[in-house]
């Protein structure tokens, strides 16, 4: 072993120049590009049982459309470049739910018919809104660009979310649709706008910053489709951020998207019988308790299955069961 001699030792005022020097270099980044500082909450202490994740082929996987959308009918509303738009308080907007369902619609009927038009609309509509998209720290939330009213818990009291705002409901079906187009074109640049998708997901609420993930004061975790410090707890929207979670970890096997996935259905697990509301239509949410519409309850009958094939706990199975004999 060589022994150095004291003279080819570097000056401890060298070692704090370089010190200092880094920390500011670090402060530049941050200060130019927001987007290179990292977002890692400790998810340790939130409940989540260690559930399976099973593989489950395209044909097994939620969004699959049966009818199949004709591509010389351009949608109506849409504005100059084709682009569907959704009617909210007598105005056309960009939707971003309306946008990535449509896309996920497209990707399904392309499997149908093996016609490229529809994958090539599909990523054309999402392109379309990350173009539109507002990136925080590195991550790309979708914005809505409209107010939203949601009823509060105290009768006649409404909750006003200002645009714009962010849905975890939207994100997560933003996340199902890139991992597909990922997964059928291989390009590198979805599989980019996917990871940066999902670092949205790292974002709580309670911080200066745009959220839609919060922890209740039970630990558990929740993704609300509607982030209003009342909670809104909209079941279906809730369950929807949940499958791009599953999409985004089967394309990728990062360990958070796989801790997020696991206690997000840890608390859907814990939580369900609270939706439901025997022999009638399910709960809408846990913070108004007004029941849902038939069309969300047979949603909920669905999601549930499909949470059963996704880890296969077979409590999903029966909970699925339980609420279909309730009402279908």
């Amino acid at each position: 072993m060589t022994k150095f001699h004291s003279k080819h030792r570097t000056p401890r005022g060298y070692l704090l120049n370089r010190l200092v020097f880094g920390f500011l270099l670090f402060c530049l980044c941050m200060f130019l590009n927001p987007g290179c500082s990292n977002v890692q909450p400790d998810f340790s202490k939130v409940k989540r049982r260690h559930f399976n994740i099973k593989s489950l082929d395209y044909t097994e996987l939620p969004y699959q459309y049966k009818y199949v959308m004709p591509l010389d009918d351009p949608q109506d509303p849409h504005d100059e470049k084709g682009i569907p738009l959704f009617r909210v308080n007598h105005q056309n907007h960009y939707h971003p739910v309306y946008l990535f369902e449509t896309s996920l619609h497209l990707i399904s009927n392309y499997f149908s018919t093996q016609n490229k038009k529809y994958l090539d609309l599909a990523a054309y509509y999402s392109m379309t809104m990350v173009k539109m998209a507002h990136e925080f720290k590195g991550a790309l939330f979708f914005p809505y660009p409209f107010d939203n009213r949601l009823k509060a818990k105290e009768r006649g009291k409404y909750v006003l979310i200002k645009a714009p705002w962010y849905s975890g409901m939207a994100q997560g079906q933003a996340l199902s649709v890139f991992c597909r187009l990922y997964n059928l074109t291989r390009k590198q640049e979805y599989l980019d706008i996917a990871r940066k998708v999902f670092k949205s997901f790292l974002f709580l609420e309670g911080k200066e910053n745009p959220w839609y993930v919060q922890i209740d004061s039970n630990s558990y975790l929740w993704i609300e489709e509607c982030p209003v410090p009342e909670h809104a707890t909209i079941l279906n929207g809730f369950i929807f951020g949940i499958y791009g979670l599953y999409e985004y970890y089967q394309v990728t096997r990062d360990e958070t998207a796989k801790t997020l996935f696991q206690a997000a259905t840890t608390t859907v697990e814990a939580h369900i019988h609270r939706y439901r509301n025997k022999g009638d239509l399910s709960w809408y949410s846990l913070d108004n308790f007004h029941k849902t519409v038939p069309k969300y309850h047979a949603c909920h009958v669905e999601q549930l299955e499909m949470l059963y094939k996704m880890t296969g706990n077979f409590f999903f199975h029966v909970m699925s069961l339980r609420f279909r004999e309730d009402y279908h």
